[in-house]
């Protein structure tokens, strides 16, 4: 997807108040806000916050990112390593049920405790064809439940101005504890639609 003003809010909001130094973004993404319009969000986050270690990750890497397939398992030194995630439109097309599962697998384990978890994705019924997944608000509660993690904002919104088929739902998750991920067969029950 890209990173809107939408995602950068929810970064500047909630990657202050837990002191994030760490960041890690799923997709070699692009900024679509603002004058800085089509540069990439790698050189941004070096520029605009220095202090911040950031990190991109993307199966086909275009420009910045570091070759990563989210559907394999993080390497150990991944794990715990981060204090800010973000999911802008990136797990969508995450292909196979199970590569889907893998990718929130390896979110979870690389945020550390007390980190915090950026979603927006496409929901279900809008974006036809943009992806292979979609999810609901419900999605993240359902998951939430399971993984005990805290719910600071949840949400839907459409993307870039796009009210007729254009929504997405957003969610800021907070890492409480450092219990194992869900297993494939409880998340596939989540309400999520696979295409």
């Amino acid at each position: 997807m890209g990173l809107t003003q939408h995602t950068f809010n929810l970064i500047s909001k909630w990657g202050k108040p837990f002191k994030s130094k760490s960041m890690l973004e799923l997709g070699d993404q692009i900024v679509y806000f603002g004058t800085k319009y089509g540069m990439y969000s790698t050189p941004y986050f070096k520029k605009y916050h220095p202090d911040l270690s950031h990190v991109a990750i993307d199966i086909k890497p275009e420009k910045f990112a570091v070759e990563m397939d989210l559907r394999e398992p993080f390497p150990n030194d991944m794990v715990d390593a981060f204090d800010i995630i973000t999911n802008a439109g990136t797990t969508e097309h995450v292909t196979t049920q199970t590569g889907f599962w893998m990718a929130y697998k390896n979110i979870h384990d690389a945020c550390c405790v007390g980190g915090v978890m950026i979603h927006e994705n496409p929901k279900t019924g809008n974006w036809a064809g943009h992806g292979d997944h979609y999810v609901t608000t419900l999605f993240y509660e359902q998951l939430s439940d399971s993984m005990g993690y805290e719910i600071i904002e949840l949400g839907e919104h459409p993307a870039m101005g796009n009210t007729k088929n254009g929504w997405n739902v957003f969610c800021v998750l907070k890492k409480v504890d450092d219990r194992p991920f869900v297993e494939f067969e409880t998340f596939d029950k989540y309400d999520h639609h696979y295409e």
